[in-house]
């Protein structure tokens, strides 16, 4: 069984994926703020730089 980080960087590889970018950007991770989320994807940050467009443009 997948764990629930696992499930999520697969949903958001499909969708970096479909948007055109690479799906490694989708990847999920424990967050780093706890008292904001419990899980984040900071694939915009990378794709920004990667493809250069603002990150508000990608995420």
């Amino acid at each position: 069984m997948d764990t629930v980080i696992e499930v999520l960087s697969q949903i958001f590889a499909q969708a970096f994926e479909k948007a055109g970018y690479d799906a490694g950007l989708g990847r999920a991770v424990v967050s780093a703020r706890p008292d904001l989320c419990q899980f984040q994807v900071n694939g915009a940050m990378g794709a920004a730089k990667v493809y250069h467009k603002a990150p508000m443009m990608i995420a």
